[in-house]
This record gives C-alpha cells, sequence and structure tokens, in this order.
C-alpha cells in the first residue's frame, strides 16, 4: 500500500512539473503563420537569384568567344569612327576580366542557390516540426496539471501576493512609465481627449439615443436608420473608459525600460478592455427605455433584471479579470499560485450567479422575455441552456482548484467567446426583424391606402350618378396607422430567417471551438466496445471509444436540427421560385425529410461500427415483428409515398370521406 500511494505521487508530481512544462512550450512556440511568411519571402529570394544566375549564364554564352563578342561591339559603332589598336587591346582585356567576374558570378549564385535551397529545406523541417509539435500541445495539454493544486502554502502564499501585487514601488513604476511614454507617444494624450470628450458630450449622446426611438411604430416616420444611429450611439457611450484603459495598457506593453510588473499590469489592461467596453455595451442596449425595449420591443421586465444584474457584474468581471491576469502573469511559474486562483474562482462564482439569475428554469430572466411564447426554442430547451451556462464555471473553478488552471481558464475563454457570438447574432437577427417588420407596415399602410382610395372613387362615382356635382361636399376621410404588433412577421421570412440564425451560429461556434477540438481525441482512448470487420479472410476487431459514442449523439443532433429546418428552408428559397404546385412542393419537403432521416439514421450505425453484416439479422427479425405487428402502420406509411409520387389526391383537393368534407 506505502509503494502504490508513492507512485501514485510520484505521477502526480510528475504530471504537474509536465503540465508546467508544457504550458510554457505552449507559450514559446513560434507561431507558424511566421514560418509560412519566411518560407514565402525565401521561394521568392530562390526565383529572383535564379533569374540573375540565367542572365549572366547568357552572357556567358556570349562571352564564350572573345573575338565575336569585341566584333558585335565594333558594329554598334557609328559609321567612320576609328578604335586604335591600344584600345582594342584594352577591350580585349576588359572582356576577359568581365568573363571572369561572370564566371565567379555563376559560381557565387550557385552557391548562394545551394544554401537557399539547403536553407528551405531545414525550415520546411522545422515548420513540420513546430506543427507537429503544436498538434501534441493541442491533443494533451488540456489534460495535464498547469500548476499545483491548492494547498495550505498556496493558501499562506495569498497575503505576500496581494502585498506584491499592491507594492508602492511597483505601482510607481507604472505611474512614471505612463507619463514617460505621454511626452513620447501621442496615444495616451488621443485617448485622454477622446475619454474627456464622450464625457462631456454624455448627456448629449444620451438624449440623441433617446430621440432614435420617438418614431419607432410610426410607419410615415419610422426608418431603419434610427437602429442603426442607435448602436453607434451605443458604441460611443460604451467607449471612453475601455478606451483609455486598453490605451494605457498597451503603452505599459509597448515601453522598453518597464520593469517586468509593470508590463505585467499592462498585460492585464488590455486583456480586460475589451470585455469591459462589451458588457458596458451590453448595458446600455438593455437599459429599459433603450434600444431592445423600443426598437425591438423586448419585454421590460426582463430588461430590468438583466440590467440591474450587470450592474454589480461589470465591476466584478473588470476588477476579478485584472486581478487573475496580473497574478498569473507576475507568478507565469505557477499560474498565480494562491492569488491567481483565489481570484479566478471568485470569478467563475460571479458568472455561476449571473448565468444562474439569466437562465434558470423557473424564474430565469430569459423566462421573463419569453413569457408569451412558450413553445420558443428557449423555453422548450431551457433546461439545456441552463446547464450549459451554468455548468461550465462550476467545472472550471473546480478543475483550478486540482491544479488544471490552464484547462479551466481555455474552457470558460470558448464558451464566453460562444456566448458573445450568440449575442451579436441575436442583435443581427433581431436588426433584420426589424427591417422586415418596417418593410411589411409600409406595404400594409400603401394597400391600406390604395383601399381608401377605390372607395372614394367608387363614392364619387355614385354621388355623380345621383346628383350634380356642385363643388359644396368635399369628402375628407382620415388615415389612421394600424397598430402592429412588433413580434408580428411574415411566417415564411421568419422560418427562413430563423433557419439562417441556426446555421450562422452552428458554423460561428464550430471555428471557436474547432481550435481545441484535438484535446478531445484523448476519448479514443476510452474504449466501449468492439466489433468485427471481416476483409477477405481477415478478421479484425474494431473498437467502439468514447469520442465515437460523442460523434453519433452528435450526427442524431444534427439530423433532428436538419428535418426540423432544411425543409422549411428548402421550400422558401429554391421550391417557391420554381414554377410548382403546392402539392409538388409538399412532396419535395416531405421525401427531403425522409432522406435526411435515412441518411441521419444510417450515418449514426456507421459510426457505432454498424454495418450490413452486423445488422441484417436485426432488420430480419424486425421484419417479421412489423409483418405480424405493425403491418397497417408500414403500409399506410408505403401508401403515403405512393400518394407523394402517383398523386391522386393533392393538397387542395376537395374529399369525401364517408360523411365528413374537407379539403
Amino acid at each position: 500500500a506505502l509503494n502504490t500511494a508513492r507512485q501514485k505521487i510520484e505521477i502526480a508530481g510528475l504530471s504537474q512539473v509536465l503540465g508546467q512544462v508544457l504550458y510554457e512550450e505552449r507559450r514559446s512556440l513560434p507561431d507558424p503563420r511566421l514560418f509560412n511568411k519566411q518560407t514565402r519571402v525565401l521561394e521568392q529570394r530562390i526565383a529572383e537569384v535564379s533569374l540573375a544566375q540565367l542572365q549572366l549564364e547568357e552572357e556567358r554564352r556570349e562571352l564564350r568567344d572573345p573575338e565575336d563578342y569585341v566584333a558585335n561591339l565594333m558594329s554598334q559603332l557609328p559609321p567612320g569612327e576609328q578604335v586604335l589598336d591600344r584600345q582594342m587591346q584594352e577591350l580585349g582585356s576588359l572582356v576577359q576580366s568581365r568573363t571572369e567576374l561572370v564566371d565567379q558570378g555563376i559560381g557565387i549564385y550557385g552557391a548562394y542557390l545551394r544554401a537557399l535551397g539547403e536553407l528551405d529545406f531545414a525550415q520546411r523541417r522545422l515548420l513540420d516540426a513546430v506543427e507537429t509539435y503544436d498538434a501534441f500541445l493541442d491533443t494533451h495539454l488540456l489534460w495535464v496539471k498547469s500548476s499545483p493544486a491548492v494547498g495550505l502554502e498556496s493558501i499562506r502564499a495569498v497575503p505576500w501576493q496581494v502585498l506584491r501585487l499592491l507594492s508602492p514601488a511597483g505601482w510607481n513604476d507604472v505611474a512614471s512609465t505612463i507619463l514617460r511614454r505621454a511626452t513620447k507617444s501621442p496615444l495616451p494624450l488621443m485617448a485622454v481627449t477622446v475619454f474627456l470628450l464622450l464625457h462631456w458630450k454624455r448627456k448629449a449622446l444620451r438624449d440623441a439615443l433617446e430621440a432614435t426611438g420617438r418614431n419607432v411604430g410610426k410607419i410615415t416616420k419610422d426608418r431603419l436608420q434610427d437602429t442603426g444611429r442607435a448602436f453607434l450611439i451605443v458604441v460611443l457611450l460604451a467607449l471612453p473608459a475601455p478606451l483609455l484603459m486598453f490605451a494605457i495598457g498597451w503603452e505599459l506593453q509597448g515601453a522598453i525600460d518597464a520593469s517586468q510588473f509593470t508590463k505585467v499590469i499592462g498585460s492585464a489592461l488590455t486583456t480586460i478592455a475589451p470585455i469591459f467596453f462589451e458588457l458596458q455595451a451590453l448595458r446600455i442596449v438593455v437599459r429599459p427605455g433603450s434600444v431592445a425595449a423600443v426598437h425591438f420591443g423586448w419585454a421590460n421586465d426582463g430588461l430590468e433584471r438583466l440590467h440591474h444584474d450587470l450592474k454589480w457584474f461589470i465591476p466584478v468581471v473588470v476588477i476579478g479579470g485584472l486581478v487573475t491576469v496580473a497574478a498569473i502573469n507576475e507568478d507565469a511559474e505557477f499560474l498565480g499560485s494562491g492569488l491567481g486562483r483565489l481570484a479566478f474562482v471568485t470569478l467563475m462564482a460571479a458568472f455561476t450567479v449571473f448565468f444562474y439569475r439569466l437562465a434558470h428554469p423557473a424564474g430565469g430572466t430569459l423566462g421573463l422575455f419569453f413569457a408569451g411564447n412558450r413553445n420558443s426554442t428557449v423555453m422548450r430547451f431551457r433546461y439545456l441552456w441552463f446547464a450549459l451556462l451554468v455548468g461550465p464555471p462550476v467545472a472550471a473553478a473546480i478543475v483550478s482548484l486540482l491544479g488544471f488552471l490552464y484547462t479551466g481558464g481555455t474552457l470558460i475563454d470558448h464558451i464566453l467567446k460562444s456566448v458573445w457570438l450568440i449575442v451579436a447574432l441575436i442583435v443581427v437577427h433581431q436588426f433584420i426583424v426589424r427591417w422586415l417588420l418596417i418593410n411589411r407596415r409600409r406595404l400594409a399602410l400603401q394597400a391600406a391606402r390604395a383601399r381608401l382610395q377605390a372607395a372614394r372613387q367608387a363614392r364619387e362615382a355614385r354621388a355623380a350618378e345621383t346628383q350634380p356635382d356642385d363643388g359644396s361636399e368635399h369628402i375628407d376621410i382620415e388615415v389612421r396607422e394600424p397598430e402592429v404588433d412588433l413580434t408580428v412577421l411574415d411566417h415564411d421570412s421568419r422560418k427562413l430567417l430563423d433557419s439562417a440564425f441556426s446555421l450562422a451560429s452552428i458554423v460561428g461556434i464550430w471555428l471557436i471551438w474547432k481550435e481545441i477540438l484535438p484535446a478531445f481525441e484523448i476519448l479514443n482512448e476510452v474504449t466501449l466496445w468492439t466489433y468485427t470487420l471481416t476483409t477477405g479472410d481477415t478478421a479484425e476487431r474494431i473498437p467502439i471509444t468514447l469520442a465515437d459514442l460523442g460523434g453519433a449523439v452528435l450526427v442524431v443532433v444534427i439530423t433532428v436540427m436538419a428535418v426540423k429546418r432544411l425543409p422549411a428552408f428548402l421550400e422558401i428559397v429554391l421550391l417557391q421560385r420554381l414554377d410548382m404546385t403546392a402539392a409538388g412542393r409538399y412532396t419535395a419537403t416531405a421525401l427531403t425529410t425522409y432522406t435526411i432521416a435515412a441518411i441521419g439514421i444510417a450515418w449514426t450505425f456507421s459510426v457505432l461500427g454498424g454495418s450490413w453484416s452486423e445488422i441484417q439479422w436485426l432488420v430480419a427479425a424486425l421484419g417479421v415483428g412489423i409483418g405480424f405487428g405493425l403491418q397497417e402502420i408500414v403500409a399506410n406509411f408505403i401508401s403515403g409515398l405512393i400518394i407523394l409520387f402517383e398523386r391522386p389526391i393533392r393538397v387542395g383537393d376537395v374529399v369525401t370521406v364517408g360523411n365528413v368534407d374537407g379539403v
């Protein structure tokens, strides 16, 4: 038992050391894109040297016979000009010297080309090694400890780490560096000027933001440009403090004569400033009476709660993020040790509380937004969204305490990028919804005016027939702007927009997560079961791993989404543009649904190792069962397919079944 415990301790210590080494390697590993750029420059240089060598070789062929070369030069002289013998001798000597120089140049260029070729070969090998090592780090770095687990030593180290972070000497150096950089670089002065100007115009900007919503809902005056101008004002309102923070951090990071502590503070400021700006902009957008309420028509109850939560969430994120980044960069060897871990856990606790209040299935903020639409995707999958939002911060905090701080930070970073992507897509989605709504209102107003005009002309025609027109009667019809619900949209346009939104979300999330997907290749090492693959006379045992099971679940999810979204998308985008009847469009979409479902089922079985040789007996058994118990259901399904193809009755036909008539 003692030997086993000792081995576990040694393995844990080795894992921790390995994690620290790999983390440092990740930070110092060159960017492969730099090697690609150097390779392109080297290829261009090789082409230039090869061309110069070819030119010298062409000239050397001309110098092969010096007498002919001199005669060719003499033929270019003006008629009647004489050349002395002494000049001919000097010209011959020059030709000889030129021949020797060209030979030397050809040799030098040849050696240079060989050196460039060797350098290109070595650089390509180095690039292959860097890419291989980078792939190795992508696969393994998330699953090893990047720092020691939190213990008594880490807790005891927190006070002196706090004192070191708050030391007057370090902050005096930060202040002096800022003053020095302010006299040498125009960026701090420009940032301060923009900060003061926007802060001075803050009330005017708020009034302008409020003014952009005055015409919303008025059909004759409502313009999409008002919403675009509102977002521009939101950017200006959210910009001052984050811009000043980023400018100061940029100057501190770029100062050559600055201390390590100053550069650490600069790195923390430049890292947190974009997050600060995004949260500030979101808080302004969701403020009651602002863009989300006026322009998008979101529920005021949900906006008030979200705005209230952002009021405490933003300071916690900014301060906690600055402390976390500063502590980790200050103590890079142990990734902040106790202080960095404490700040990170505090930050994750804030995220957990915020996401809990946002996505709680019973009384969360999202429920207030979708209270009137219980059948929406958000409400139907509210437990899934709750788990996806609340689970990662809790998991990141736990794994960071166990020593996997790099893992927790990487996962929470990608989760937050995914959340911001969804927020951005929601804004774009609502922007397009508003554009469609404005156009629909205008079309409805034009149709109403046309009907009123037709009615007026009809009344005037009837009046002219019954009595002469003496000009004493004037008919004045007031055109009232109809009240239109902000959530009402054309059904087909909304389905198309939702399908495009789902596709953009899938593509964007894949682009965000693709850089760490190689880390999940470790799931290929977990074998769940095996199956036999027979090729000729050779039988091979093929394992089904946890990664295969996850891939099968992903295929099922994609199939379900495709079955729900793709046929409607196909009908809107393609089939309605063609000369097809409603019955033809229904046939095409129904067959598309069946095809997608069949491909998804076959793909799922293929991922899980199912082949025809493996499942043919199951299919035969199901065939017997269907023949006895489900024959009417299968017969109805086949009959439905026959009706779709032969179309003896179609969508829109009047049908009589017994005593019941219907369309």
